[in-house]
Order: C-alpha cells, then sequence, then structure tokens
C-alpha cells in the first residue's frame, strides 16, 4: 500500500514512552502519603512562578506546605504529565519539534477542524505533522491533558484537575478537590470551560511509582494542591482563551506493517460539543477514515469514547484492562523481554493499590473486589489478616504474564520444560489458601533454575498482596534463596 506523507510511525522508545505515560498516570494518583509538620504559607499568581519553586534547583515546595494559587483558571482537565512542560527538558523537546513540523492542508482531505488559541479564535484547516523524531519531543514537551473520575483520599473523595494561570490546561498545577467543593463548582467549570478562581490548601506528596517503566521522565517533584478552600473571581476573560489538547495514539497498518502512530487535538472547553466533536474526529475521521487503524491510548476516564481502546483510562483506573489484547497488543509490536515483563509489573502496581486500598477498611463476613475477581474471606482488619480464598484463572493470568515473558526469552531448550513449570505454578495458586506450599516451593526454584532471568518476574509476582497471601514460608524460604539471600 502506498505511503501517505502526512503519517509517520512512532519509533519503539515512542510507543513505550507513549504507553509508559497513561500507565504511570494510574500510579500517580493511587496513593497519597499522610501529612506530617507544618510548615510556611506559600503564595503564587503564575504557573511558571509555581512550577519554579517546586522543580530544581530551588525545590522550595514541598509536602505539607500551605499553598494560594491566586487568579488561576480551574479546569476539570488533568495535565498528561504533571511538570514536565516546565522542565528545561520539556522546553527544549517542544523546540526541537517544531524542527520536525509541518503544515498540510486538509481541505480536501477532511472537513474543518476548527481550533482555537489566544485571542483571534482562528479556523485551522491543517493538520500539525511530526516526523517521528518530532512526535517524541511533543510528548516528553508535556503537552496534553486527561480527564479523571474522583480518587479516593484518606481524606475522602477527591477530584484530580488542573489550574492554571495561563488558561492553558497542560501548563497549570496539577491539584485535588474535595467532594463538597467540586459538586459546588463542576457546573460552572463545565459550561465557562475553567472557573477562575484562589485556591487555598495544603501540597500533598504522591510516592514513585513502585514500578518505573521505560525511563519515564524524572525530576519533577509528584506533588499536588489538596484544595480546602475555593473563591471564585468574577471576570471577562472571553473563552477563546482558554485550551485544551488531547492526544491519542493508535495502531495502524497503513503502511504494511501494523506500527504504532500518535496525533493530536486542541479544543475550546467552553464550548459543550468541542471534546465529543475531537474525539470523534480523531477516531472516525483520522485514525478510521485516513488510517484504517484503531485507537489504543485515550485521554477521558470520565466517558467511554473509543470502544476498543487497549490501554483505556478508564480500565487502568478501575484495574479492569483485557490482559489478553494487552498482549496482543505487546505481540503485534515487537516488545519483547524486559520491556514487556516491565509493563506488566507496572499494571500488576494498579491492581495492587486495590487491593491495599481495601487491606486498610475493616471489614467483615468477607470482601469482594470487583474487577479482578478475587474473594477474601474472614474477617479482614488493617494488614494484620489477609486470607485468599480463591483466585480466578484470569487473575492468576495476569500475575503471571512477566514470568511467561521471560521464560519465552530463554533458549528453546529450557523454554518448553519451564513453560510447563509456570503452568503447573499458575494451577496451584488458582487454589489460594488451599494452594501448597512445598509444590509451588519447587516450582518456583524449578523455573529459576532453568530461567535465571525470571528471578525478578517471580519475585514480583509473590511480591503481590495475592500470592503474598498465599505464599507460606517453604515458598518465601525459595524466594529468598533465589534472590541469593
Amino acid at each position: 500500500m502506498g505511503t501517505n506523507p502526512q503519517l509517520y510511525a512512532l519509533y519503539q522508545e515512542d510507543v513505550k514512552g507513549l504507553i509508559n505515560t497513561q500507565v504511570v498516570t494510574a500510579n500517580y494518583v493511587a496513593s497519597p502519603l499522610a501529612s506530617g509538620r507544618a510548615l510556611p504559607d506559600e503564595g503564587y499568581a503564575l504557573n511558571e512562578h509555581v512550577w519554579k519553586a517546586l522543580l530544581p534547583p530551588s525545590l522550595r515546595l514541598h509536602a505539607n506546605v500551605t499553598l494560594t494559587l491566586s487568579k488561576f483558571f480551574l479546569f476539570e482537565w488533568f495535565p498528561r504529565s504533571p511538570g514536565l512542560y516546565h522542565t528545561p527538558e520539556g522546553a527544549q523537546s517542544r523546540r526541537d519539534a517544531e524542527q520536525f513540523s509541518r503544515r498540510v492542508p486538509v481541505s480536501d482531505l477532511l472537513p474543518a477542524h476548527k481550533l482555537f488559541r489566544g485571542d483571534t479564535g482562528q479556523d485551522r484547516e491543517f493538520l500539525e505533522i511530526f516526523e517521528p523524531y518530532g512526535k517524541i519531543s511533543m510528548l516528553k514537551g508535556g503537552i496534553g491533558c486527561i480527564r479523571l473520575r474522583s480518587k479516593r483520599l484518606d481524606s475522602g473523595e477527591a477530584w484530580f484537575m488542573s489550574a492554571s494561570s495561563s488558561g492553558i490546561a497542560h501548563e497549570g498545577f496539577p491539584v485535588a478537590l474535595p467532594e463538597h467543593l467540586y459538586q459546588r463548582y463542576i457546573e460552572q467549570i463545565q459550561v465557562f470551560g475553567a472557573l477562575q478562581c484562589n485556591l487555598h490548601g495544603k501540597l500533598q506528596f504522591l510516592p514513585e511509582p513502585l514500578v518505573e517503566l521505560y525511563r519515564g521522565y524524572r525530576g519533577v517533584p509528584q506533588l499536588y494542591l489538596l484544595v480546602d478552600q475555593l473563591e471564585p473571581i468574577q471576570t471577562k476573560k472571553g473563552s477563546s482563551e482558554l485550551l485544551v489538547t488531547a492526544g491519542i495514539g493508535f495502531l495502524s497498518s497503513y503502511e504494511g506493517q501494523e506500527k504504532m502512530y500518535a496525533s493530536y487535538a486542541t479544543f475550546d472547553p467552553s464550548n459543550p460539543h468541542s471534546v465529543d466533536e475531537t474525539a470523534a474526529w480523531l477516531e472516525e475521521t483520522y485514525v478510521q477514515g485516513l488510517y484504517q487503524g484503531s485507537v489504543a491510548t485515550d485521554f477521558d476516564e470520565q466517558m467511554l469514547r473509543f470502544a476498543n481502546a487497549t490501554f483505556s483510562l478508564n480500565g487502568l483506573m478501575r484495574n479492569e484492562l483485557n490482559h489478553h489484547a494487552v498482549q496482543a497488543f505487546v505481540n503485534k509490536l515487537y516488545i519483547q523481554g524486559a520491556d514487556a515483563a516491565h509493563l506488566f509489573a507496572g499494571l500488576n502496581r494498579i491492581q495492587e493499590v486495590h487491593i491495599e486500598r481495601l487491606e486498610k477498611m475493616e471489614q467483615h463476613g468477607g470482601v469482594n473486589i470487583r474487577g479482578s475477581n478475587i474473594s477474601v474471606g474472614g474477617d479482614v482488619v488493617g494488614h494484620d489478616k489477609t486470607v485468599i480464598s480463591n483466585v480466578s484463572t484470569e487473575q492468576v493470568d495476569n500475575l503471571f504474564l512477566p514470568v511467561e515473558q521471560a521464560v519465552r526469552a530463554a533458549s528453546p531448550a529450557q523454554q518448553a520444560p519451564a513453560e510447563a513449570k509456570v503452568a503447573e505454578l499458575k494451577k496451584e495458586v488458582a487454589k489460594g489458601k488451599n494452594a501448597d506450599d512445598s509444590v509451588m516451593a519447587k516450582l518456583v526454584d524449578g523455573i529459576v533454575g532453568l530461567v535465571p532471568s525470571a528471578v525478578s518476574a517471580i519475585v514480583s509476582a509473590f511480591g503481590s498482596p495475592i500470592l503474598g497471601g498465599i505464599a507460606g514460608p517453604v515458598t518465601k524460604f525459595a524466594l529468598d534463596k533465589i534472590q541469593g539471600k
């Protein structure tokens, strides 16, 4: 099939970076640390100033600092890569991207796609096209937003959003609105696109995700503002000055072999139809119409916009991804060995967060964890008692995907017997509390004896609350042994 000059496939590093951001975002809002000692108040009126105080070399802002953001626009959209836009690396990446961009008129190919920027509110009947290096540079430049559902914090339900002095959502600072403030102001935010206001609260620190995927961006402290006071401001500011950018990744075999590509679109959040039109245009006209492709990553957890997106935010946050679809994606794009193992370990970490939260809650008479089909029998009080009565086949498959990836990378002579032992181990752990501890230990030792490179994957699997609750003293001894302890 002929090559269309408007479309450029992502390099392998681009693909991993795109998926990494999606998965790490799910970990980003997973589990805030508890508050500590009080620190002096800080106040800022510009995005650049608050981020300068937070980022190296200043590092002026820390967890538990009381912070006021003055005359910021509050969006219901959350920065896809919080803070990256304001790093020197992010700025340089965007400058680099401009060297690899081109304006392509679309009037002969597509219906006009109306975008807005700045004061002029102009029609843009063209596409910004980036060659592969330009695409990854834009991702590393910090553009793009996502919309999230509420998250449960220790203080209650909260909504993660962006507060931006510039009116551009991805340039803003991540904030979390408690449920009562969200319900009071969300209608105004949705009607006007954003609410200009003064925000006051305390900075909360989110720990680094336990699994770093594919060399994600570093050097940005993972802090957000947990808002306790919101003061609306009357303003005549035009909606054309508000801007949200949404990005997707998609698979296409337009050039023959199936590859991954990226596309971006900017919309006016004050227009109630703009996000729907943008999503429809991206999928129906651009991805499906021009390139006969399918969306892989999306940008909205609140609404299902791309029915078959492999890495949908809704599926990620709810721990409901179709892991067989994920495996097919990995196979199609030849993500192998450690890269694939790290990806599945990252997905397993999201799953563990759901279980860890339940362990912190006092429950009686059993707990049913929806979406992962895990039943926990008996009383669950804090971290003192976690009894796994049974584990579903799907859950076992998900936990052992990294192990199976490591085994597939082994030599043919070792692969077959190792796969057989992995199958036996999966069958045994599926018994839950009835699993034979000695059998599990023997199989763990046998797998590592055949495939030494599988050590980290096995240890990671048994480090999950599910398998950790099944493993007895013999299995734990075997795990220590394979780690050289």
